[in-house]
């Protein structure tokens, strides 16, 4: 693999026009893969990201409290990442304004990222397998924090926060996933899970609901078959 590293000095984290970050990745796709490193300062973006097919890429921020993608207009995602994709990261990023759509792929993970102000979910998986979204921020969005849909199978959600999200994890349609270690705070359910033809068989370990109205977890249909172990349940006072 051929590695290509994008490396710029801290800059303050004022709005700002965004470095040509699309072409860095087109740059590091027709190389076979690479690391894009995203320099610090507030980005504003006239249009989303699109990382497609894709292979063993990482978009990286310097530290997510510094480095801010923002769209201009707020959308549903502020990256998309389609077609052949394989061995995609994204990590150290604040994003702003919308979230992260992936459709298809395997192995494409978000790690340590800060999702705010999205005017839909914050990740969504449409269809894929084999990837995750670990010790990332959510925050104040207008849909689902974490959607997974579309017969996506075996999604590892881990470690994550959210707060003031309308519905903390939402499982659609989707397979054999894991829900382990996450506090959820405010969402009403934190957990919903939608199924389809097939069963999931989802796993909920080891997570914190705090102050959900409501159930907690909803399952529609009342059938699905759900793993659920060492959750704590917090109502609201």
């Amino acid at each position: 693999m051929r590695v290509l590293l994008l490396l710029f000095l801290t800059l303050p984290a004022l709005a700002q026009e965004a470095p040509p970050l699309q072409d860095w990745i087109q740059e590091a796709i027709q190389a076979g893969g690479g690391v894009v490193t995203v320099p610090d300062g507030v980005h504003t973006l006239a249009e989303p990201l699109v990382i497609e097919d894709a292979k063993k890429l990482a978009l990286r921020g310097m530290g997510r409290e510094g480095c801010v993608l923002r769209l201009a207009k707020p959308g549903p995602a502020v990256i998309e990442i389609r077609g052949r994709c394989e061995t995609v990261e994204l990590a150290g990023l604040t994003l702003q304004g919308g979230g992260v759509r992936m459709e298809g792929g395997k192995d494409i993970h978000v790690r340590d990222c800060l999702l705010e102000f999205c005017g839909g979910p914050g990740v969504v998986f449409v269809g894929g397998n084999d990837s995750g979204v670990e010790r990332c921020s959510f925050r104040d969005g207008h849909g689902p924090a974490l959607r997974v849909a579309g017969g996506a199978a075996q999604i590892l959600l881990r470690g994550n926060q959210i707060n003031r999200c309308p519905v903390g994890v939402e499982l659609d349609q989707a397979i054999a996933c894991t829900v382990v270690g996450n506090e959820i705070r405010g969402a009403s359910p934190a957990v919903r899970v939608l199924a389809g033809k097939t069963a999931p068989k989802h796993r909920l370990l080891d997570n914190g609901f705090h102050a959900s109205k409501g159930d907690a977890v909803v399952l529609q249909p009342a059938t699905v078959e759900l793993e659920q172990a060492r959750n704590e349940v917090v109502p609201a006072s």
